[in-house]
């Protein structure tokens, strides 16, 4: 599917957050700070439709600084700081008056690391679930959605060079063994690693968006738009569309795209109150990127189907999946 260049700039004035004004805000002063704990407060979007803050991992006694679908049931994690290194009980995150964000554990140990961000004068949680710090005048320092995980969220973009790493398992947010990026060659590629040096195995799905005789045929990002689409957006000014069909736009659902810890990279969608009841998503294939971790059955036309079992739809929660089509 192909676009003009001027549903490419419209494009872009929905997608790039160049200001935090162009967004409802709820500012977040210097001096404020959460704490791990039974019952952690949060830093809310203006709508409510997200949170910022503190979620404990299972029965342990560890959290992880993260952000979150806040009014789901779930909470379904959409960011997290500290996969790697979960903070213990007590831990403070903290926008101090000098305007630096830290994360500290009980005895004042860094427990994520960030350089140092002058200049921050606020930070504010997004309704498109973007995390931000600002200057005086209201410019992103720092924001979650350039601070990839494993999940991009409607109006997020993808630059060349930029990734996802799936967690290690469904309750396990240390860094996984797949990757998705965006290739200077302007593919879209999946593809297990090692760890811990991540050196790259072979993809085992690359997007049909590179053109080497013609560098203006090539993709250079990857834009999730409110209309619940994910797109390959061309150098000339095309989109190469990779969600199949049709599906309701954000307004109707909270949707995420995640590379799961198996490999797959899955979108999901859960209806909003009055948007109808937990199902398939209408005009998504029941169809995904295929993974080295998932048993596959080959289809007709080169398609692969695979099984939804109950293990899977435990682990997702009522988060319903809706598996992006492609063929191999």
């Amino acid at each position: 599917m192909a676009f003009s260049v001027l549903h490419l700039l419209a494009l872009y004035l929905i997608v790039q957050p160049f200001c935090v004004h162009a967004a409802q805000t709820a500012n977040i002063s210097l001096g404020l700070s959460l704490t791990a704990s039974d019952n952690s407060l949060s830093w809310q979007s203006p709508s409510g439709e997200f949170a910022f803050g503190f979620r404990r991992i299972g029965d342990q006694d560890l959290f992880l600084l993260a952000i979150w679908f806040d009014k789901i049931p779930e909470k379904t994690l959409v960011w997290y700081a500290n996969g790697d290194n979960p903070a213990p009980k007590g831990s403070k995150v903290e926008l101090t008056k000098d305007g630096n964000f830290r994360l500290t554990g009980p005895r004042k140990e860094e427990i994520w690391p960030q350089p140092v961000i002058s200049g921050v004068a606020y930070a504010a949680m997004l309704d498109s679930g973007n995390f931000v710090l600002a200057n005086q005048n209201s410019a992103p320092l720092w924001q979650s959605f350039k601070d990839h995980t494993d999940t991009i969220l409607p109006t997020q973009v993808l630059e060349i060079g930029e990734k996802l790493s799936s967690r290690k398992t469904a309750s396990n947010y240390s860094k996984g063994k797949f990757q998705l990026q965006f290739k200077p060659a302007g593919t879209l590629e999946l593809y297990p690693i090692a760890l811990p040096t991540e050196f790259e195995y072979k993809a085992y799905y690359k997007s049909n968006t590179s053109d080497a005789a013609d560098k203006l045929n090539s993709g250079y990002q990857l834009v999730f738009n409110e209309s619940g689409h994910i797109n390959v957006v061309l150098r000339n000014g095309n989109i190469v569309t990779l969600t199949n069909k049709t599906v309701s736009p954000s307004r109707d659902y909270y949707y995420r795209a995640t590379l799961d810890f198996d490999g797959l990279f899955t979108l999901y969608g859960y209806p909003k109150k009055g948007a109808g009841h937990p199902g398939p998503l209408c005009g998504l294939s029941q169809k995904t990127f295929a993974s080295p971790s998932i048993q596959l059955e080959r289809r007709a036309a080169g398609h692969v189907d695979i099984t939804v079992t109950a293990d899977l739809m435990q682990t997702q929660g009522q988060f319903v999946n809706a598996f992006l089509a492609f063929l191999l």
